[in-house]
């Protein structure tokens, strides 16, 4: 009945404290659907060697993709050759993944583009864009998707320890876990820092 503070806080935060520990390091994966050769394969050689690509020319074949694989950030041009707008291909996204969109236009009038944070859209960079500008856009995105995965490897670690602790530990490990979140992930260690010796 004894255990401190700190020794609670060290089984959160301790890496060894679990068998396996969860990478929220992992590549993120972005998919680039744009009908047009040169933007595509622009964003393509500069985003390759911070994140996984992979890019699609058509709205059916980036439906197929997002069907297919799971990807973390979508780039999306909104006026598509194939007929159809990146409304389609947005749509399966917002389905089946849910993370972060930048929808990237050339001649889309601001009308047609309304609504579309509504639907999940972030960002929108008008062609032809800055590359310093997209790299800021998704090294933001990146940043909130390792974020969202240090969350999650929080709440499993959280649920793990309610089978070990009893349900007063686990009050104080919920506790931290909303200061994690409203202190920001970054600042959470800085709490950590506070409460170890």
């Amino acid at each position: 009945m004894g255990e401190s503070l700190v020794s609670i806080v060290q089984n959160i935060v301790a890496p060894n404290h679990f068998e396996e520990e969860e990478n929220d390091e992992s590549p993120v994966h972005v998919l680039i659907v744009d009908d047009d050769t040169e933007v595509r394969q622009l964003m393509y050689t500069t985003l390759r060697p911070h994140v996984m690509v992979h890019s699609c020319p058509t709205s059916t074949e980036g439906i197929r993709q997002i069907n297919r694989n799971g990807y973390d950030i979508l780039l999306l041009d909104w006026k598509l050759e194939d007929g159809m707008t990146g409304g389609t291909v947005l749509d399966a996204w917002m389905e089946m993944q849910k993370g972060p969109v930048c929808v990237v236009t050339g001649s889309t009038p601001p009308e047609c583009l309304n609504g579309l944070f509504s639907k999940g859209v972030r960002n929108i960079l008008t062609k032809p864009f800055d590359v310093a500008a997209l790299l800021s856009v998704v090294f933001y995105y990146i940043t909130q998707v390792n974020n969202v995965r240090r969350i999650g490897i929080l709440v499993k670690k959280v649920c793990r320890l309610e089978k070990i602790v009893s349900k007063q530990r686990l009050y104080l490990y919920v506790l931290l876990l909303a200061v994690a979140l409203l202190v920001g992930l970054s600042g959470f260690d800085s709490v950590v820092r506070l409460i170890l010796p």
